[in-house]
């Protein structure tokens, strides 16, 4: 909502806020691991591991398919520490869903 304060990093992407109506409080976290981590705790851990199950899982990520990779690793992510929940919940899931086609992915 235009008036709204966005903290964010001190990237260039982040230089119209202002125009659009937007406040905008740049933070420069470059180089200070322990002043990100305040910020936004637990980020690179979760970038990290977004790294190695892409890498691991698909051996390569085509843009494309990357929103989909993305909700599979949060769905993941958000339940890890519920494995039989998450189970459940992707056969549920699934089970009242018709799958994409190939063209459509």
């Amino acid at each position: 909502m235009p008036g709204s304060l966005i903290v964010s990093d001190a990237g260039a992407e982040y230089t119209a806020l202002r125009k659009t109506g937007y406040q905008h409080a740049p933070l420069a976290l470059r180089g200070d691991p322990d002043a990100a981590e305040a910020w936004v705790p637990l980020v690179h851990l979760i970038i990290g591991n977004l790294k190695a199950w892409l890498d691991g899982t698909f051996h390569g990520v085509r843009e494309q398919h990357l929103p989909a990779y993305l909700n599979e690793f949060m769905f993941r992510f958000n339940r890890r520490f519920e494995r039989a929940l998450s189970f459940r919940s992707l056969l549920g899931i699934g089970s009242h869903q018709e799958g994409p086609t190939y063209e459509e992915g």
